[in-house]
């Protein structure tokens, strides 16, 4: 999981969200870690989906509650998902 975490972020670099999202889903199916939640959110939130992203923001504080990136990633989600 953890390579394929980092695969994503060279992926997301490259502008290769698709490839991203795909590195990320495999990487969940190995093991739900918070991290991975917080990168597919945040895909999901520059896609525009952000009831989503809030949905896997909340999953990654689940996870880890002290994920300070994922409490503020929720909380511009929320403002956005309003709109």
């Amino acid at each position: 999981p953890e390579y394929l975490l980092n695969l994503s972020n060279a992926q997301m670099a490259l502008g290769d969200t698709d490839g991203a999202k795909e590195s990320l889903t495999s990487a969940l199916k190995m093991d739900e870690s918070a991290d991975v939640l917080y990168m597919l959110a945040v895909i999901a939130e520059t896609e525009g989906q952000h009831k989503w992203a809030l949905s896997l923001y909340q999953d990654a504080l689940d996870k880890a509650p002290g994920f300070r990136e994922a409490q503020a990633g929720k909380d511009r989600a929320k403002m956005l998902a309003k709109k």
